[in-house]
């Protein structure tokens, strides 16, 4: 048996329930959505801008119909300004979207990596130079160390060659002052007088020192005391042979000297010859030490275009997430403007005189609308409470 259904009888007298009428759509006001939107795009001039700010608004508030001509031109240099604001949106889009593209793509992440590598492989290059170069300045201070090492050994050569022959010369020049002076004197006078007995001192110290005969300088203090004409015959021939031996010696320091002339010049040469080694050493190693200098600071600029080459590396990721969100951002703003702010505007440009409602529905319509604000009004206070 079928399930019995509740039906309405026929003969219900309760009258029918009368329909509310349906609720009105808030209206929404597209002005601003194209005002703003033509205020805050830089692509146009500020003046125009300026002029859409002020103008604009009173002009779309107006029907179609009602407008002037005036008016009706505003209404056309605003559709080729969103016509200019579009296409410059639309060209932001493309060319993000090119670098977009480029970015994801495979040979962005190859060229990353390769420049990685080159990047490296220059670093260990310039590395690799620099140890060479810390080799090199070595080797070059060791022959500056070799070469002043040698100078001064050919140096002390020298002054010890230079002080023998200065020794040489004077005690030549010593015994010709003494043949001078102290064995003029005892030739020619006696002991009697202080000089004398000096003089005769001094020459007896001489024969000592260059090993004279015996005789003669033990008869020599002896003779000086006597007057020139009491001396004998024997004792005249001492004084001859004392001047002899004194000139035979001199004779002999000026022949010692002579020959001890050239090995003095072979050994200033050779002090001069190592100079001339320890400045080119020094120059050389100055020459290095630039080299090294210059290679460790090439070794710093590679170190830090490793860095780089290997943030940038890394960093793709990154980079490819701002190019996207970017094209994302800007594919959103010509999907928005062409669909709210292109469509407002050609709803404003056509625009219609409303149709009248009736006085009790409009009533009821605002009655609905103000209940609706108060609503959200105690709801956007609730919540900012919390």
């Amino acid at each position: 048996m079928a399930p019995a259904t509740k039906r309405a009888s026929l003969g219900d007298s309760s009258p029918a329930k009368v329909g509310r009428p349906s609720k009105r759509p808030r209206k929404v006001n597209l002005v601003p959505v194209v005002v703003n939107a033509l205020e805050q795009a830089d692509v146009l001039p500020a003046d125009l801008r300026t002029v859409f700010t002020s103008a604009l608004p009173l002009v779309l508030n107006a029907n179609k119909a009602d407008r002037h001509g005036y008016e009706n031109e505003v209404v056309a240099q605003a559709e080729k300004a969103l016509a200019v604001v579009q296409a410059d949106l639309e060209q932001k889009h493309a060319v993000a979207l090119q670098n977009q593209n480029a970015l994801i793509a495979p040979a962005e992440h190859a060229k990353r990596s390769s420049d990685q590598e080159a990047a490296e492989a220059a670093c260990k290059a310039i590395s690799e130079k620099l140890e060479a170069n810390k080799e090199t300045q070595f080797g070059a201070r060791r022959s500056v160390h070799d070469a002043q090492t040698a100078l001064k050994l050919a140096q002390k050569d020298a002054a010890s060659s230079e002080k023998e022959m200065q020794a040489l010369a004077d005690k030549k020049t010593n015994l010709s002052e003494l043949l001078e002076k102290e064995f003029q004197l005892v030739q020619e006078t006696t002991t009697a007088t202080p000089e004398g007995k000096e003089a005769v001192k001094k020459l007896s110290k001489v024969g000592k020192e260059f090993k004279f005969d015996e005789t003669l300088l033990q008869t020599l203090p002896h003779t000086c005391k006597k007057e020139l004409a009491n001396r004998t015959e024997f004792e005249v021939i001492m004084f001859a042979t004392l001047k002899t031996n004194i000139d035979r010696q001199i004779d002999g320091f000026t022949q010692k000297l002579a020959e001890m002339e050239p090995s003095k010049a072979e050994k200033l040469s050779a002090v001069a010859s190592a100079q001339n080694v320890v400045e080119k050493a020094e120059v050389a190693l100055a020459a290095a030490s630039e080299v090294l200098s210059a290679s460790a600071a090439g070794t710093k600029e590679a170190t830090k275009e490793k860095a780089k080459a290997d943030e940038h590396f890394y960093q793709i990721w990154g980079d490819m997430k701002v190019v996207c969100d970017l094209q994302d951002g800007l594919a959103r703003e010509v999907k928005n403007f062409k669909e709210t702010v292109a469509a407002a505007f050609q709803q404003l440009k056509e625009r219609e005189p409303e149709p009248e409602e009736p006085e009790h529905v409009e009533a009821e319509h605002a009655e609905e609308e103000a209940a609706e604000e108060e609503q959200e009004a105690e709801a956007a206070v609730e919540e900012a409470a919390h």
